[in-house]
């Protein structure tokens, strides 16, 4: 049938058949593969705001993070002056480095009953009396180093006594610590801890 026409003919008709080949071919296969690179691009984009909106709140969550432990070390500080437990330990710390460093003696130390503070509210007492021994001027830097504590105290009496060339003293203090608040954020490093399990001497 289309032998009997004119070469014309037959490429019109050629040409035709191999337009619907092509209009089949990208109607079927090409388009949909286009829509779906254009769908995937679109999901692309979406995902890149995703991941920068994640980002940002990933950095500000770590500003965040650094702004909480800088928070809780100066809050550390400040609860290592008023903790909320005795932390007898570390002020057996405190007092023995002071001794040290004025170079008096500890012969006693003792703690009263740890009550409440009725004169200021939220917060409790551990009344503490101690005996030292050393030259006037040693018990003297060694009262002037409790006038400017680590451990929030007060300083109720101080007597001394003469024997040879050397005073006794006896210091009588009111220890505060906090009524209420997060013991976990006691300034841990205050406390000495005993190297050799079981003791219960701090300083061994």
């Amino acid at each position: 049938m289309i032998s009997g026409l004119s070469r014309r003919e037959q490429n019109i008709i050629l040409i035709g058949i191999l337009v619907a080949f092509v209009a089949v071919f990208y109607v079927y296969l090409v388009q949909p593969v286009w829509q779906e690179l254009a769908a995937r691009k679109l999901e692309l984009s979406a995902l890149e705001e995703k991941l920068a909106v994640l980002e940002g709140e990933q950095k500000r969550l770590e500003d965040q993070k650094g702004d909480t432990e800088q928070l809780k070390k100066e809050v550390g500080v400040l609860r290592a002056q008023l903790p909320v437990t005795r932390e007898t330990a570390g002020l057996i710390h405190m007092l023995y480095s002071y001794a040290v460093a004025t170079g008096v003696t500890v012969n006693e130390f003792n703690t009263g009953e740890f009550a409440e503070n009725t004169a200021v509210p939220g917060t409790r007492i551990l009344p503490v009396s101690i005996k030292i021994s050393g030259t006037y001027t040693q018990l003297r830097q060694f009262a002037a180093k409790l006038e400017k504590p680590q451990r929030l105290l007060y300083i109720n009496g101080m007597s001394i006594d003469q024997y040879g060339n050397n005073v006794k003293g006896n210091i009588s203090l009111s220890v505060f610590s906090a009524k209420t608040g997060n013991s976990a954020l006691n300034n841990q490093d205050s406390i000495p801890r005993s190297p050799a399990k079981g003791k219960n001497n701090p300083f061994v």
